[in-house]
């Protein structure tokens, strides 16, 4: 056997960082709070965009060919699409009263679990914040208590 049999001397190096440092890392906490309290972006404009009327024509080609040749197609290939909504000159589908009719279902069968979800968000609307924990805004000194709280794990 070979090696030192002297006791081993262990050293713990903390890394420091600068005041102003730390200072930017509370705000960016306190912005991603407040981003994350605004909840998520409704899309209402297009989700998909439709067949244009060379698409369609296209489509109804091919499946009058198939009937002529005595292959089952349909007469009009569009059959049960619904019509496309114009978005500023763009034709497509939304899903956005998919979504709404969604919400609304769930509000009506489980009340407790819509609020639960849409109560940690603020009011689109209004634009209100929840005031209750858990979800109210992040009060700045309680982040400065958990860094006191921690004193030897605190960057400075």
């Amino acid at each position: 056997m070979s090696g030192g049999k002297g006791g081993k001397k262990e050293t713990t190096e903390v890394s420091r960082v600068p005041g102003y440092a730390e200072a930017v890392g509370i705000g960016n906490l306190e912005k991603a709070d407040a981003i994350s309290g605004m909840g998520p972006i409704r899309n209402y404009g297009p989700t998909v965009a439709a067949f244009n009327p060379t698409q369609i024509s296209s489509f109804q080609n091919t499946a009058d060919t198939a009937s002529a040749f005595g292959m089952g197609a349909p007469s009009d290939i569009m059959a049960g699409m619904p019509a496309p909504t114009d978005f500023g000159g763009m034709s497509g589908y939304s899903a956005a009263p998919i979504v709404d009719d969604a919400l609304a279902k769930l509000e009506a069968e489980a009340p407790g679990q819509y609020a639960a979800m849409t109560g940690m968000y603020m009011d689109p609307v209004s634009g209100e914040r929840p005031s209750e924990r858990p979800f109210a805004a992040m009060n700045p000194g309680i982040l400065e208590e958990l860094m006191n709280d921690y004193a030897n794990l605190r960057i400075s």
